[in-house]
């Protein structure tokens, strides 16, 4: 039978659960670092809406979450974010020429902090300069208008239904759109 001191330092926890009682700097406690976890995961589609569509709340949420202790590495990703839909508009959303548009597309590619974190940098290898005018080809002409997912895919639903009313089938809007 071993002596009550050496059954103390047998039962005690290994120094590395000891220093883990307390977060790594620059967190002040435990329940810090769980709060804004969950506010993260509540709230991880805020950095992609765009920035003119937040709410009231919204705006404090995402005001938090950059006070937090991981306010620098958010910011990051909520100014690349910022920079993408500042592409083709002005301030006060005004179209901008072409050639502006191009060369924000730039400085935003050539950033060094979207290059430093490895998810941004994929992001940034996969919109090639192609790809950048593919997307904002509407810029060319004045009268274009820029279009998300959601209105392409309603409008190949209108003309999808708009062809079944006219009493063709599936296979005749198949060999239509090849």
């Amino acid at each position: 039978m071993l002596p009550p001191e050496e059954k103390q330092e047998e039962t005690a926890p290994p120094k590395k659960i000891q220093e883990m009682t307390q977060p790594p700097a620059p967190w002040n406690d435990w329940d810090e670092v769980r709060q804004v976890r969950e506010t993260l995961q509540e709230h991880r589609f805020l950095f992609v809406k765009h920035p003119q569509h937040l709410t009231g709340e919204e705006h404090e949420v995402l005001a938090d979450l950059l006070n937090s202790p991981i306010g620098e590495q958010i910011q990051v990703l909520y100014s690349f974010m910022k920079d993408w839909y500042a592409f083709g508009y002005s301030q006060d959303r005004h179209r901008l020429p072409p050639e502006e548009a191009l060369g924000r597309y730039r400085a935003w590619r050539s950033n060094e902090g979207y290059q430093q974190n490895k998810v941004l940098l994929r992001i940034l290898e996969r919109i090639t300069p192609e790809r950048f005018d593919h997307l904002y080809h509407f810029l060319a002409n004045e009268r274009w208008e820029a279009t998300n997912n959601g209105a392409e895919r309603a409008g190949r639903e209108y003309h999808r239904d708009a062809y079944r009313a006219c009493g063709k089938s599936n296979a005749a809007l198949h060999i239509e759109s090849i």
